[in-house]
């Protein structure tokens, strides 16, 4: 039988799931003939890592994997079951190379309200059996970590006399609830427990109403016959009336743990009810709410304003998913029906732990253990080969050849792109952060010349290479980033002839925005109990020393603790090594990333401008976050680990400092109205074409590894013609439905939406629901 020949542009994330998941079994191995092809000397994409001359890994940003992300989680774990390592090689399953990280905290800029906060452990393991992703279930885990957070933040002692008001069931909502197999009385106050049972209400304890609505999602996820429009508006009504109540509870919300509380319930409930109504009810798609942004539908769905705008807890989506056009926090903007799958994703649907922290480099313990895979099935790499041009046949409606820069003449004819385990590394098979001139003609003499063979203004070429359509590959997967052929000036791209021959793919690319990043790595003399985190006036004081937090001061406003990455470095040339090690990043806004490849001035620009940010915010902001670094008022540079005992700021030299500019380095916004012009794997418009990366319509449209991950399935899917559901590609997608007004919205018909939503709900429901008040949408 003659093998289908795919070649795959691109090593990033997508690109090898989709071989893997090409390669998964014999059969499928004698089917497909695979080659990879990538520029530069390394794989992994934005996951990427190489070790410096020091030994140290250096990383495109932080890189959290969270777990929600079932796909990612399932391809790593059986990539390490099938995985030979080298002799020595340290971490060798996928336990040991991601391990659970419980504990965030939410900042305030630079104001010291940071609220620490510990996620509750849910019962499952990420990528082992199928994850249950349905709506209400997902409902019933969101309310259930937010009454876990109520506990740790509004502990009854303490919040005695300023918890919300107990809320009354009425006869209709406790009859609801026991239809549904819940015992309202079980969350009763004592008082109204023992006198309310076969009455007409109950009060119910405000510290457990969030557990009541999370027991009764959980009712209604298991049972779809009780699903009617009754339940269903009956739980939205007792959950928004609580979250109202909380706002308004003034004793409450002066507290800076129950301000947050009652915001986060307040968000996290018009969430769900927007879901219930727009979606369930109302017919709307993710589509349709996308054309809003998140905070716009939140108003629609009643949030209240100082919920939206006035807190972080919206902001640390924006910030966590870089929901900035170009980078610049003035310009957040993030589709309502995207940003409300990632949020109930979070929160509604990881197993085991919120996060999983790499123990190293991203590019060493997921991208190697992959990679030895792949080439174990027989898939062949070929590095150095820069995409310079996809041509069409005459008809203009398939591919017929693509070009490739060859960027180097290798001396061998294989690349061997990793450097084995050993002290130097860590004992991990790892990627260097520049290529291994040994293995490369006249290497000495590019090494000397700093050439940058992964950068979008490096035009070194040694000559061309063609593939043809029908010769050398059958089917091509372009699994490049959206920003290495989006038209960014007039410098000519590789997929013009497609961008100019299709309006669609025009479309695509012309809509999508590009998000620049910062990150700053800190290798520190002192460890992270010096630096006095938490700061005095964080809630709860004792918050937990190793944390991950967003919206912190800009404009490094993510920061998490990564020391554990430590025991995998070899210390620097100085008597003693680091005590610490400190991730920081952020959105960056600019337009370098705008210039055309002859502007090869630009990447040093970037770098020098990333330095003096860092300076910057080492000097002015660190304190907001760690008090301890700056005892006299200002920064002590000695915090900084310098194994070559610089002076001052100019110890930021020995720190790693990025600002991840590079067309491809660029994460793409999921900004309203953009994500309806993105295409399918399979809908290129091109024959012989497939798409793959966190750019294209996965279903789940918000740049993240498990993205890319789903894409590069859904790319291989099609190609083999088999039929496979993947986790969480049709998450919250109930169908089409009738047209929802919401396109009106995208509009600017706001006030004919408002009436819409209210008209219908008090067509249907009464004023008040079971004898609870109902509170404007």
């Amino acid at each position: 039988m003659t093998r289908q020949r795919i070649a795959i542009v691109g090593g990033g994330m997508a690109a090898l799931t989709a071989a893997f998941e090409l390669t998964q079994r014999a059969e499928q191995r004698e089917r497909f003939d695979i080659t990879i092809y990538q520029m530069g000397w390394r794989l992994g994409g934005k996951g990427a890592t190489g070790r410096d001359e020091r030994g140290r890994v250096v990383e495109h940003g932080l890189h959290i994997w969270f777990g929600c992300y079932e796909n990612a989680f399932r391809m790593l774990r059986a990539a390490y079951e099938e995985w030979e390592p080298l002799a020595d090689q340290k971490i060798v399953c996928s336990d040991d190379a991601l391990k659970p990280q419980c504990n965030s905290a939410i900042g305030a800029g630079d104001r010291p309200e940071i609220i620490g906060l510990r996620w509750p452990s849910i019962d499952g393991t990420p990528g082992v059996s199928a994850p249950d992703l349905t709506a209400f279930s997902s409902f019933s885990q969101m309310l259930h970590v937010m009454q876990e957070f109520f506990r740790q933040l509004a502990p009854p002692g303490e919040f005695a006399d300023s918890l919300p008001p107990d809320p009354i069931l009425g006869t209709t909502t406790i009859a609801l609830l026991r239809l549904a197999g819940v015992d309202a009385s079980k969350y009763a106050t004592s008082a109204s427990a023992e006198a309310g049972r076969g009455e007409r209400s109950l009060a119910i304890q405000a510290e457990r109403v969030l557990e009541l609505a999370s027991d009764w999602a959980g009712m209604l996820a298991a049972n779809d016959r009780l699903r009617n429009e009754a339940q269903l508006r009956a739980f939205i009504s007792v959950i928004r009336s609580f979250a109202r109540a909380a706002l308004d509870t003034e004793a409450f919300v002066k507290r800076p743990s129950g301000n947050f509380l009652a915001q986060l319930i307040d968000v996290g409930t018009a969430a769900i009810k927007g879901v219930v109504v727009d979606m369930m009810l109302g017919g709307a798609t993710v589509g349709d709410l996308d054309l809003m942004d998140f905070r716009e539908w939140l108003a629609v769905c009643g949030a209240d304003r100082s919920s939206i705008y006035g807190s972080p807890i919206v902001q640390a989506l924006y910030d966590s998913m870089l929901q900035y056009c170009e980078g610049d926090k003035r310009r957040p903007s993030y589709g309502a029906g995207t940003a409300t799958q990632a949020v109930i994703r979070l929160y509604g649907t990881y197993r085991g732990a919120f996060a999983f922290e790499m123990q190293s480099g991203m590019g060493e313990v997921v991208v190697v253990p992959i990679y030895e895979v792949l080439k174990r099935r027989g898939v062949k790499f070929q590095f150095f080969m820069k995409m310079n041009r996809i041509a069409l046949d005459p008809s203009k409606t398939a591919v017929e050849w693509i070009e490739f820069d060859r960027q180097v003449n290798l001396i061998s004819g294989e690349y061997i792109p990793t450097i084995a385990p050993g002290p130097g590394n860590g004992f991990l098979q790892s990627w260097p952060s520049r290529p291994l001139w040994d293995q490369i003609h006249c290497g000495e003499q590019l090494a000397t010349q700093n050439i940058d063979l992964e950068s979008h203004w490096c035009t070194h070429s040694v000559g061309k290479v063609m593939l043809r359509q029908g010769r050398e590959f059958d089917n091509v997967i372009l699994a490049v980033p959206l920003g290495a052929f989006k038209k960014l000036n007039a410098a000519p791209g590789p997929c013009d002839a497609l961008i100019e021959a299709n309006a669609q793919f025009r479309a695509m690319t012309e809509t999508a925005t590009l998000v620049p990043s910062i990150s700053v790595q800190a290798w520190c003399s002192v460890p992270t109990a010096g630096f006095r985190w938490p700061p005095e006036g964080a809630v709860p004081p004792d918050a937990p020393e190793k944390t991950v937090i967003s919206t912190g001061p800009d404009p490094l406003g993510i920061w998490a603790d990564m020391s554990q990455v430590l025991q995998f470095e070899p210390y620097g040339s100085g008597p003693v090594g680091p005590e610490s090690l400190q991730y920081l990043c952020d959105a960056f806004a600019c337009e370098l990333y705008r210039a055309p490849p002859e502007e090869g001035h630009v990447p040093a620009d970037a770098k020098a401008r990333a330095r003096s940010e860092a300076i910057d915010w080492f000097s002015r902001k660190a304190r907001c976050i760690w008090p301890g670094t700056s005892p006299h008022g200002y920064f002590d540079w000695t915090v900084l680990f310098d194994p070559d005992g610089a002076a001052g700021s100019d110890r930021i030299d020995a720190q790693v400092c990025q600002a991840n500019v590079d067309p491809s380095s660029c994460c793409v916004a999921s900004a309203a109205g953009s994500t309806r012009w993105r295409l399918a794997t399979d809908a290129s418009g091109f024959g012989h074409l497939y798409l793959a990366g966190a750019w294209i319509d996965s279903g789940f449209n918000t740049e993240c590894i498990e993205t890319a991950v789903i894409s590069g399935m859904q790319a291989a899917r099609a190609i083999s013609g088999t039929s496979f559901a993947i986790p969480g590609e049709d998450f919250l997608r109930f169908g089409d439905g009738l047209p929802a007004p919401l396109s009106l919205v995208a509009e600017g018909a706001m006030l004919l939406w408002e009436a819409l939503v209210d008209a219908a709900w008090e067509g249907s429901a009464p004023s008040s629901v079971g004898g609870m008040p109902r509170h404007p949408p």
